[in-house]
């Protein structure tokens, strides 16, 4: 087994003694030999121990060396991407390590839907199947464990962050892309769902990759419409940005289709993005184009399995969802329950930033920009 106290110390020591060109670097080594000797010395490893974590502590400082030298060559040239990519891994190894380690056990619906992923479906009583599905590939590939279950949340909380940069990015610039990408990750409700894998983990995801692409296809096709008046034939750069859009339209139905398959709260998205394109006069004409039709069908595709099942069940799943959310009783407008839901997003987001959203909307309420509405 080799010895931590020689890793620690000679990983340490090495950046010093790259640091620092007078004699002083070598006191960092000797410093470091000492601890390897003490640990032969007082009988607790043997020299291989010491030599080996000796080695595996150079390599580990030279790792981190490289590392940084490359940062520093990348930070200079794309500083936003750098930070957001340095944050977004040490967040990571974090999480990694705590759900490794950490005294945290599966929560009753991290439980459930393990035990789905051990008895696939094309869907179950009260959820899509997309959750059980991603838990069988995490516990295939690390067992039924809880560092099995839970290590897409990692997965899924980064890649979040990274669809959310590039859709402020796109939208205003790299430095909006960046503080939102960095929210989303220190905001304590989205930051606990990059440890636990509940069905929100994938479905913030699924909902921020479908609102990038979203953004792409009406701003694609915004493009090609553009260029195209007053010709009578399209040209070749016309027709690749007409494909272009098209193709955006088809990975959004997948998305959301995914989404769907997640959690059925994913239906709004098409209320959504039909509210936008109907009060945007710059992309309403965009509703008479097949793009939107091919996103919906292409959803409705990729959700058909929930549809199938729930067809063979008598239709358990609609007829449960219906009673969670109180169709019998009407559909009516409670000043309390509004209130109340304010309320809850004073909780989720912080004050702070509820507060800043407040006040960002009143500024900008007599924008009608499509960047604003969208």
């Amino acid at each position: 087994m080799p010895s931590n106290h020689a890793i620690v110390a000679f990983a340490f020591v090495l950046p010093f003694y790259w640091m620092f060109k007078s004699r002083v670097r070598y006191l960092f080594l000797t410093v470091a030999l000492l601890v390897g000797f003490s640990r032969v010395y007082v009988g607790v490893h043997y020299p291989s121990d010491v030599l080996t974590g000796a080695v595996l502590g150079v390599v580990i400082g030279l790792s981190v060396m490289k590392g940084y030298s490359l940062s520093s060559e990348r930070y200079r040239e794309k500083p936003y991407t750098t930070v957001l990519f340095l944050f977004l891994m040490a967040v990571s190894l974090f999480r990694i390590y705590y759900i490794q380690y950490g005294p945290l056990d599966l929560s009753p619906d991290e439980a459930q839907y393990w035990d789905w992923s051990r008895r696939l479906d094309m869907s179950y009583y009260s959820k899509g199947p997309m959750i059980a599905y991603l838990i069988f590939f995490g516990t295939s590939l690390f067992g039924d464990t809880v560092f099995g279950v839970r290590i897409l949340a990692v997965v899924f909380s980064a890649l979040s962050s990274v669809f959310l940069y590039m859709l402020g990015k796109r939208i205003y610039d790299e430095q909006v892309g960046l503080y939102s990408a960095l929210l989303l990750q220190i905001i304590p409700l989205f930051s606990t769902f990059g440890i636990i894998f509940t069905i929100d983990s994938p479905f913030i995801f699924f909902w921020i990759l479908s609102l990038f692409l979203f953004w792409q296809a009406i701003n694609h096709k915004t493009v090609c419409v553009m260029h195209n008046e007053g010709q009578e034939k399209p040209n070749d750069s016309s027709l690749i940005a007409h494909h272009s859009s098209q193709v955006y339209w088809l990975l959004l139905g997948v998305s959301i289709g995914f989404g769907l398959l997640t959690k059925y709260t994913m239906a709004f998205f098409y209320l959504c993005a039909f509210l936008l394109l109907l009060f945007s006069k710059e992309k309403r004409k965009l509703l008479l184009t097949k793009g939107p039709a091919v996103a919906f069908i292409t959803s409705l595709i990729v959700f058909s399995p929930v549809i199938l099942w729930n067809a063979g069940n008598d239709w358990v799943t609609f007829r449960h969802t219906a009673g969670q959310i109180h169709v019998a009783d009407g559909f009516a407008i409670s000043p309390g329950s509004f209130l109340e839901f304010l309320g809850s997003q004073f909780g989720v987001i912080t004050p702070l930033l509820f507060v800043l959203t407040l006040i960002s909307v009143w500024r900008l309420r007599k924008d009608r920009g499509g960047d604003f509405l969208f």
